[in-house]
């Protein structure tokens, strides 16, 4: 009769040994019976999620470059995970992002969110068009035009708020104004409660600092969902001493919230009566809307105003403070900008003071160059830097010789998007012009490229605001104030180094700083 220890060991090498054969054979499958396994691409992705994991996690979003050397070794189309395939060719895009069939998303993807019970967080197509439906109407082109003395009173609150710091020799990081800029409209377009950050001395950093803690949880829980939960759970004491920036992501989430439990018993109002059959704010529409009773609650109302605040923030701010290098770095290219301004009757006014004319939404978007400027901003920004899959459940896409087995993911990245050489020469310079046709209207068939709100039945629902949210900007700034870069370097600063779902300079980087006058 055996030891009891003896017994132990053995039962311990066996249960080893069994996970071992598990794991090789599960290796062997992925890697030679699979689904995926006659496609291209090289064998450690292909064969467990763990590289994925190392080079997101470990190696702070570095993904995304690997797939671009992947690709330059093994074509246009690739294996990058066990059961995902990633194509780099700008003319499959409306394809795969298609406005005709049935896309899903990937739930590993989604995960990384938090957000399941909301438009954005759906992996069912059907389930997304619902929640999307009551947004909709919020998203509009009507609807935007109805914003615009909102609008244009929060662009010049932007003004005033930077004109004090003209002349001054101190260096502002350009990216925080703008964060404040676009999350005091999205905070008060949502929930008619502003968070007045273009209010505080300081723009806020804390509030910048919250995208890079909420990114770098998102990658983790991409693989390990069940950390939110954990997070929830965990003292804020201990987060606070071991993980300081954690504790930003939940008190964002705790304010937003908040916010919805106020809307919900009554406390904040809609901005006024109806109108056009609902309240201006977008979360009291929810409480109108034609959705289930279901998708009223409180859990999916929160999820939606954190998906929403979030994507109107910083993906805005970033595009603007690209736009603000690139400009303030190509004296030539700024000074025809600025011109096309005072055109139009925008700039500074008398004693250096205002401006000439009130920047007008039906103005900027008339504005060739401007508009010429912000697509150029828009390419070299990117959007979201992280690649977006999606699932064909029903059929078998086809690319190329390929035929793709239905319900598998397949990625594309707007970064390989914008930067192919084939659509945009000198992918890697900011040239408006590219978007001019001679005829000086902008060229609609190159813009079908331009993927930074992705397209498809799943394209960014707030592109047209964010459009105007920089048009305004924009022209505002170049046309009331002189920009010089301080200490700004584009390979530390400006180009992107990591991904964080939005791009991301290294570790290093001290921000876009300028000085105005």
């Amino acid at each position: 009769m055996l030891s009891p220890d003896i017994s132990q060991i053995n039962v311990v090498a066996i249960l080893g040994s069994s996970i071992l054969v598990y794991c090789i054979l599960g290796v062997v499958y992925r890697l030679y019976f699979h689904p995926l396994s006659k496609f291209p691409g090289p064998k450690l992705p292909a064969a467990t999620q763990w590289s994925e994991f190392y080079y997101e996690c470990l190696q702070s979003g570095q993904y995304f470059i690997k797939i671009a050397q992947w690709h330059e070794h093994y074509g246009p189309i690739i294996r990058i995970g066990p059961s995902e395939l990633h194509i780099d060719d700008p003319d499959y895009y409306n394809t795969l992002f298609s406005y005709g069939g049935v896309r899903n998303k990937d739930p590993f993807y989604t995960a990384q969110f938090n957000t399941p019970d909301t438009g954005f967080g759906s992996v069912d197509h059907y389930v997304h068009r619902m929640r999307r439906s009551a947004l909709n109407p919020f998203f509009s082109k009507a609807s935007i035009d109805r914003l615009s003395p909102m609008l244009i009173a929060m662009v010049e609150k932007l003004s005033s708020r930077l004109e004090e710091f003209r002349s001054t020799d101190k260096p502002l990081t350009i990216r925080l104004p703008f964060q404040c800029y676009t999350a005091d409209i999205m905070t008060l377009y949502a929930t008619n409660r502003c968070w007045h950050y273009l209010d505080t001395p300081d723009f806020s950093p804390s509030w910048a600092e919250t995208f890079v803690a909420l990114a770098i949880a998102g990658k983790w829980c991409k693989f390990f969902p069940k950390l939110y939960t954990l997070l929830e759970y965990t003292p804020r004491w201990m987060l606070k001493r071991y993980a300081p920036g954690l504790i930003l992501t939940l008190d964002h989430h705790d304010k937003i919230r908040t916010q919805i439990k106020e809307i919900l018993s009554g406390s904040i109002l809609p901005v006024d009566a109806p109108i056009d059959g609902f309240p201006r704010t977008i979360f009291h529409n929810f409480l109108y809307s034609s959705l289930p009773e279901s998708e009223k609650r409180f859990e999916n109302m929160s999820q939606e105003a954190i998906n929403i605040i979030n994507a109107g923030t910083d993906t805005v701010a970033n595009t603007l403070m690209t736009l603000v290098y690139y400009l303030a770095d190509d004296r030539a290219r700024c000074e025809k900008l600025r011109d096309e301004l005072r055109g139009a009757g925008l700039g500074r006014g008398e004693g250096g003071k205002g401006g000439n004319k009130r920047v007008e939404l039906e103005m900027v978007e008339r504005l060739v160059y401007l508009n010429a400027c912000t697509l150029e901003g828009l390419r070299l920004s990117y959007g979201v830097s992280s690649r977006l899959a999606r699932i064909a459940p029903n059929e078998n896409l086809r690319y190329e010789k390929w035929e793709i087995p239905a319900g598998t993911p397949i990625g594309m990245s707007t970064m390989l998007q914008h930067h192919n050489e084939r659509i945009f020469p000198s992918s890697h310079q900011f040239i408006p012009e590219r978007w001019i046709l001679p005829d000086g209207t902008i060229d609609r068939a190159l813009e079908r490229y331009l993927t930074a709100f992705s397209r498809g039945t799943r394209s960014c629902i707030g592109r047209l605001l964010a459009k105007v949210e920089i048009h305004l900007a924009l022209a505002v700034v170049i046309s009331r104030f002189n920009i010089q870069l301080y200490d700004t370097e584009f390979d530390r600063d400006v180009k992107i180094k990591r991904d964080f779902f939005l791009p991301q300079p290294g570790s290093d980087s001290r921000g876009v700083r300028v000085l105005l006058s």
